[in-house]
Order: structure tokens, then sequence, then C-alpha cells
């Protein structure tokens, strides 16, 4: 590429900068949540089942989700969105 062709190449306007940055934002949030679910989920089955074994119970895999997975979740996706939100600012502010 030549310095004639980097000179004349243009950035996006602000409306679709704004639209890529709450994009990528929601894309990389839901990714992260999804990831969260999945570890806490496995984490949580391994837990119940250990617990049930070691009461001799049957195990109740609603836990799994409820004290586990779903809190995980929730965790990881606020702090995914708040990190992307701040990193995308910074990025849109720095032009």
């Amino acid at each position: 590429m030549h310095a004639t062709e980097a000179a004349t190449t243009s950035r996006p306007s602000w409306p679709v900068r704004i639209l890529l940055m709450l994009g990528r934002t929601l894309l990389l949030t839901v990714l992260f949540t999804a990831l969260g679910m999945a570890i806490g989920l496995m984490v949580g089955i391994i837990v119940t089942i250990v617990g049930a074994a070691t009461h001799n119970a049957h195990p109740d895999m609603r836990n799994a989700y409820l004290h586990f997975a779903f809190p995980t979740a929730i965790t990881t996706g606020s702090c995914a969105l708040l990190w992307n939100l701040f990193t995308g600012i910074r990025r849109l502010s720095r032009g």
C-alpha cells in the first residue's frame, strides 16, 4: 500500500463506529455469559454429585443450576459487559 492510498482511506463515521462497538460488546457479553454458565454448571454438577455421594443421597441437579450456574453466568456476564463497554468507550474517545 502506497502512502497516497493510506491517506485517502477514511474511517467509518461516528454512528457506524458506535454500532460496531455495541455489536461487539453484545456479542462478547453473550459469549462470556454462556462460557460462565457452562463452567458454573460443570462445577455445580461435580459438587452436587460429590455432596450427594458423601451423604448417601440422590443428587438434586436443580442445585447445580440454582446455586452455581446462574450466579456464575450473571457474574461473568456483568463483568464482560462492563469491561467491553469501558474498553469500547475508551477506543471511541481515542479517535
